[in-house]
């Protein structure tokens, strides 16, 4: 089992640097998660926070600060938001993870990140694309960053961290956001623990300066 904590931390043009990023340089990198005992081929736990001024809140407490919705809704919401539970699947390939890929032989699996173009916010990464010749591939022929990240034998951690730069659909003004990816290759159950147990035995960043 391939066990993917995927976490977002994201603010705004206001958060961008001074006092606001050393606030940033305290974000936990892990969490423990619960644990998993179901046979499948992968599971992804997803976290998401928000910056706000120096101090950073879960997905569910800016929904309730903000007022993006009321009453019943905004109750519901938080409520679904506390609850959810990891997403299991039973192929790799099923994976919904932002520029995230993961290929299984035997028992060590195969970690890429690549620069996906509906997805990704600036900027644009170009690179070695090991795709590039291959026709069944949706970056064949494409001048975009798609490469290994490490290969994870079993019992091994790894780590993905990236950033990027997004635009309000709404007001146009640019908000920022940190991507971490914690992947463990479970050879049996997960217990939850081993995202905080130590430190990653791999390390792949793609990060970029925000302007």
């Amino acid at each position: 089992m391939l066990a993917i904590q995927d976490i977002t931390l994201t603010w705004g043009k206001d958060e961008r640097g001074g006092q606001y990023a050393e606030s940033r340089a305290s974000f936990p990198s892990a969490y423990a998660e619960e644990a998993v005992t179901a046979r499948c081929e992968a599971v992804v736990f997803r976290r998401s926070y928000f910056q706000d001024g120096n101090a950073v809140i879960s997905a569910a407490q800016r929904l309730r600060i903000c007022g993006i919705l009321n009453g019943e809704q905004l109750e519901e919401r938080i409520r679904w938001m506390s609850q959810r539970r990891a997403s299991t699947y039973v192929s790799l390939a099923d994976i919904d993870v932002t520029g995230l890929t993961a290929e299984r032989s035997d028992c060590c699996c195969e970690v890429g990140f690549f620069y996906d173009a509906g997805r990704c916010g600036m900027p644009f990464r170009r690179g070695s694309n090991k795709n590039y010749n291959n026709p069944k591939s949706q970056l064949y022929r494409k001048n975009v960053l798609n490469e290994r990240a490490f290969v994870l034998s079993d019992g091994q951690y790894g780590r993905i961290i990236w950033n990027e730069r997004l635009s309000d659909a709404d007001t146009g003004e640019w908000f920022y956001r940190l991507h971490i990816y914690n992947l463990f290759n479970a050879a049996g159950a997960f217990n939850g623990t081993e995202f905080v147990a130590r430190a990653p035995d791999f390390l792949y960043e793609q990060t970029a300066a925000l302007y």
